[in-house]
């Protein structure tokens, strides 16, 4: 069989968002797929068609559901069903489509989902960030505003010709992922009235929104003020309209008034999320009296005026184990047919629940999916679950099931691609650590593997440190072992999946972590005698960069390392991070100010005397969540004294590079780090 090429995931497909039409007769659904020539992602809509179930001659006949591409332009992601036979869309479709110069527009189409091209439905002065439907001639979307920016139509508008040329920095987090300064901007959330073809903003001024939801003509969001610097608190309004008894056809269409309750005030409550009903409102928090952000939050209903506890113990809802082979994702705390529906990472996989409000009180969390192809985003209608996944050792496709049967494959876009191409099985090998704690770890062989050779091992170190692998196809790992590699990843204590006092490492980074990683590199040469002990390299990217950093500056048992979009000092990732001074006083457990030398001692960038392995760093120049600053700290230090390192930053990239970067940026990086370990392990 022939090794996974260097280049494969330019023939990939990435599906993300299937969702069901008001009747379940119909559902849409994102596929994304390389464009090399431009060095982008097209993205366009399929449509799959569920013909109803016939009976013959007493004998139940189910038509298979027909899949059809919907749209063609390449840069349609987003939509939302008007009606049952119509979609929503944002499109650029015309030369007058764009805004004029200093000006924002985005323009709506209304597609036809029985045939026709898709009309023009309607504009707002906005770049849009979403939309969901109130009613009938009713939206709400959200739009950033850039507080600082001269009016295009104001008397300052002169200055919008070299407003880029500057910038004004009163708040932190002042810039984000991705290079863009966001000091005084607010994403708000406005009212867009069809017939009168009126836009009103409901939130101004510093407030922010967070999220919002709509069901049934109800309107509910979050989100809170701040001047300096963002608090972990969101208050939860809900937008009332006055007119709602009055639905029919006016001569004249009549102005949309509404009033906006408070139900629970700004920096009250931490809240992570929320699920809208016609009857009940789901909340997400953490407990009360929380400080921040950390740990599973509680659910709770909102209930006459105050949130009233559901459950205490959530397990971490909406995460999956991770994968580089996905873009895109879709809601996971939902209502459906009223009751809760969510996803959770329960160990090594995900799972779906659901629950609802009877007479007794709270169901319990109801199992409705935990098969083996990994779920990754869904939809329901009735008990039919829509839904794209990955089998094990395969890419994407979308799924089927309804009650009692089997699961159906509804797409087969990737389904050819590895004809003939070695791919990996992923060996479980857990082990117990020292402190007698389980771990979950797996090991994937290489190709053509002889038992009288010895093989060359990569450990994978994972980000968040709150995230988790699993078995769902990993790109860069399967190219791996096709170039003759042992690939070694496990969840060490920090990892999701397990529950709070499992990821709890705050003031432990370098601990039980690197503790748990090099206990899991001994039991993996225990149990492969063909993993080369002298032949070892590291690589991890975020935390697992830190953890790679952190590494290097205490043992020497690896002979290659690639440190990714890391981090390396406590004490300058705080101010320099977008999330430094969020994140930082939690995990580390202090500020600069209040005890710099623990801070320091607990950084990588303390350690780079000790640093003998050749190391390769990898790095996006608009990274500001793990800025360019923190892993060049070590390349500096190692090049001052003569150690080999090699830095490769790439323009135009963000932190998530390696799962949605530019795909050539994708392929380059691959190869870079492949090379730097041929460099020191094979040769």
């Amino acid at each position: 069989m022939k090794p996974l090429a260097l280049d494969a995931l330019k023939d990939y497909t990435f599906l993300s968002r299937p969702t069901f039409s008001p009747s379940g007769k119909t559902a849409v659904f994102v596929a994304k797929k390389a464009d090399m020539k431009e060095n982008r992602y097209t993205s366009v809509l399929y449509m799959v068609r569920f013909p109803e179930t016939n009976a013959q001659g007493g004998k139940a006949i189910s038509v298979a559901p027909i899949v059809r591409q919907l749209t063609s332009l390449g840069k349609e992601s987003s939509f939302i069903y008007d009606d049952e036979n119509t979609l929503l869309l944002p499109l650029n479709r015309r030369k007058e489509d764009e805004p004029e110069k200093h000006h924002f527009k985005t323009v709506f189409y209304r597609l036809p989902l029985d045939g026709g091209e898709a009309v023009p439905a309607f504009e707002v002065p906005y770049d849009v960030g979403s939309i969901k439907k109130v009613r009938e001639g009713l939206y709400a979307f959200s739009s950033e505003i850039d507080l600082n920016r001269p009016d295009p139509d104001g008397e300052d508008k002169d200055q919008l010709d070299d407003y880029d040329d500057y910038h004004v920095l009163e708040e932190i987090p002042y810039w984000t992922d991705n290079g863009e300064f966001i000091s005084r901007f607010r994403n708000h959330l406005f009212l867009y009235d069809e017939k009168k073809k009126e836009t009103k903003c409901l939130t101004d001024g510093l407030f922010r929104l967070y999220t919002y939801e709509c069901n049934d003509g109800r309107l509910i969001y979050s989100g809170a003020s701040f001047s300096d610097k963002p608090a972990f608190e969101n208050g939860l309004f809900e937008v009332c309209f006055d007119d709602s008894a009055k639905q029919e056809e006016p001569a004249e269409p009549k102005d949309t008034t509404y009033h906006i309750n408070t139900l629970i005030p700004e920096n009250a409550r931490i809240l992570s999320d929320f699920a809208l009903g016609k009857d009940h409102l789901w909340v997400m928090a953490m407990p009360e009296g929380t400080k921040d952000y950390w740990g599973t939050p509680c659910l709770y209903l909102y209930e006459n005026g105050e949130l009233r506890l559901v459950d205490d113990h959530l397990p971490e809802v909406g995460d999956i184990p991770m994968t580089d082979s996905a873009l895109g994702y879709g809601a996971n705390f939902i209502i459906h047919d009223e009751k809760l529906v969510y996803f959770a990472l329960m160990r090594t996989k995900a799972v779906l629940f659901r629950r609802g409000v009877e007479e007794t009180g709270v169901s319990a969390p109801e199992v409705i999916y935990d098969g083996k192809v990994a779920l990754q985003s869904y939809d329901l209608h009735g008990d039919n679950l829509l839904f794209v996944g990955m089998r094990e050792g395969e890419l994407q496709e979308l799924y089927f099931k309804t009650p009692g049967s089997r699961i159906r494959q509804l797409t087969h876009f990737n389904e050819e691609l590895f004809k003939d191409t070695y791919i990996a099985k992923p060996k479980y090998i857990p082990y117990t650590n020292s402190d007698g704690v389980r771990i979950d770890g797996w090991i994937m062989a290489p190709i053509d593997m002889d038992p009288e050779k010895k093989y060359p091992g990569i450990l994978n170190i994972h980000g968040g440190p709150r995230g988790a692998y699993g078995t769902s196809f990993f790109n860069e790992m399967q190219y791996w072992a096709g170039q003759g590699y042992y690939v070694l990843f496990c969840n060490p204590r920090g990892s999701a999946g397990r529950g709070d006092d499992f990821a709890d490492i705050r003031r432990k980074y370098g601990t039980i972590d690197y503790n748990d990683l090099m206990e899991f590199v001994d039991h993996s040469l225990k149990t492969t005698p063909n993993l080369d002990p002298d032949r070892l390299g590291v690589t991890g990217g975020s935390y697992g960069g830190w953890m790679t950093n952190w590494i290097l500056g205490h043992t020497n048992r690896f002979k290659a390392a690639c440190s990714q979009r890391s981090f390396s000092n406590w004490l300058s990732d705080f101010s320099a991070s977008e999330i430094g001074f969020t994140f930082d006083p939690i995990e580390v457990g202090g500020k600069p100010w209040d005890d710099p030398v623990r801070l320091w001692w607990n950084s990588p960038a303390a350690y780079v005397d000790k640093i003998e392995t050749p190391t390769l760093f990898i790095h996006s120049l608009l990274d500001h969540n793990c800025p360019l600053s923190e892993s060049m700290q070590i390349f500096t230090a190692m090049r001052y004294r003569h150690i080999p390192a090699r830095a490769v930053l790439f323009e135009g990239e963000g932190h998530g590079l390696s799962r949605g970067g530019k795909p050539k940026h994708r392929i380059r990086r691959i190869k870079e780090i492949t090379e730097w370990m041929d460099k020191y392990l094979k040769n």
